[in-house]
């Protein structure tokens, strides 16, 4: 099993990203990557990758797909996941690398990039059968609006509140994950009809 040490780092997969000429940004990527994960579990790294680049030539894919760091981040993900374990982590800022309006903006575009990416599913997370997390989902797109307040922050005060928050989300990540694989396993999943596939 892959450990926290195979897992690239915020600064490397930044540069992996702008190397394929990719225009996103890791919290984005992951953001994105969790959602796939939690939505469907027959997905594969090529889904995640050309949906992130859905205009990037095949076989830019292909390079991606053989980058040593990109599989790391993958099947490490899909690994932590799937074994509900407290190593999971979101790919946001890291504290000595950024500031606290840094880190806030990009856990907000993390939630962001998750809830769109469950969106692109259809899965219908209002429906009866996921009570369970419907306060999630909720408190998820409030985090996600997060950005437009970044400005306003003090460092002082708001600094436990944000390790709280990113904590937060991390545990409502795996609480979405097991919700919606019982949904799978347990019969027909419910979908939002208004949505295109």
């Amino acid at each position: 099993m892959l450990t926290g040490r195979n897992i690239p780092s915020y600064a490397q997969l930044e540069r992996l990203i702008l190397d394929a000429q990719i225009t996103t940004r890791p919290e984005h990527a992951h953001g994105l990557l969790c959602a796939i994960l939690c939505a469907d579990e027959e997905v594969t790294i090529e889904v995640w990758l050309q949906q992130l680049a859905l205009q990037i030539e095949d076989n830019e894919v292909v390079h991606l797909v053989n980058e040593t760091s990109i599989y790391q981040l993958y099947h490490a993900t899909e690994q932590q996941l799937e074994a509900l374990t407290f190593d999971f982590k979101l790919f946001i800022p890291d504290e000595e690398d950024a500031s606290l309006r840094t880190r806030v903006n990009g856990l907000a575009i993390w939630a962001k990039s998750y809830l769109d990416g469950l969106a692109q599913y259809g899965l219908d997370l209002q429906a009866d059968s996921y009570e369970e997390i419907h306060h999630v989902i909720r408190d998820l797109s409030q985090i996600a609006e997060l950005d437009s307040a970044a400005d306003q922050l003090s460092v002082e005060d708001d600094e436990d509140a944000f390790t709280v928050v990113s904590e937060y989300v991390r545990m409502a990540v795996l609480m979405v994950y097991t919700e919606i694989r019982q949904q799978v396993r347990s019969g027909p999943v419910p979908v939002d009809s208004g949505t295109l596939h």
